[in-house]
């Protein structure tokens, strides 16, 4: 029961500094490349930056995820 108890707890922290760190990750990268975006074309719309941000976003959940394996075991 303990043991089950600690695996829950565990899945529930990780995945919550998981979204902390991601989503820390997306709002500080779409901040700076929607700016270089806007300083580049004088007017905001959606284009190729979004790419490299949802890419980053992705890695990161990935990342942290292995990370938190790597602690586990």
């Amino acid at each position: 029961m303990l043991k089950v108890l600690r695996r829950k707890s565990y899945i529930i922290i990780t995945t919550l500094i998981r979204l902390i760190a991601t989503a820390f990750t997306g709002v500080v990268t779409a901040a700076l490349f929607t700016d270089a975006a806007y300083q580049q074309r004088g007017y905001y719309s959606v284009g190729g930056e979004w790419i490299v941000i949802i890419g980053l976003i992705f890695t990161v959940w990935k990342l942290t995820g292995y990370v938190a394996r790597l602690a586990w075991n």
